[in-house]
């Protein structure tokens, strides 16, 4: 692997691309054709997804079947209103005492 790691945000933004990408930096030449997800665990801690890989042409030889990747449950604006959210209620509950 060469360089810094690919950012990972919500699972919508992973694309046939980004893992091309991916797999590039691993060293695995492949073209990746659309693909399915599916959710795997309970979402608590981010959305842990499964992403059935097809390729464009030959299978490469080190082409992984699956990949698992642990992504963002939300976009970064409900994640800031969320933060807003939670440091307001922290500060209401400072007053209170």
């Amino acid at each position: 692997m060469t360089g810094a790691p690919l950012a990972i945000g919500p699972h919508a933004q992973i694309t046939p691309a980004w893992l091309n990408a991916a797999l590039e930096r691993n060293g695995i030449d492949a073209a990746v054709a659309p693909y399915e997800v599916e959710s795997v665990g309970t979402g608590q801690l981010g959305a842990t997804k499964r992403f059935d890989l097809r390729y464009v042409g030959a299978v490469p030889p080190a082409g992984p079947p699956t990949l698992v990747g642990k992504c963002s449950l939300l976009d970064l604006q409900t994640a800031a209103q969320r933060q807003n959210s939670a440091e307001a209620d922290a500060v209401g509950r400072l007053r209170k005492d």
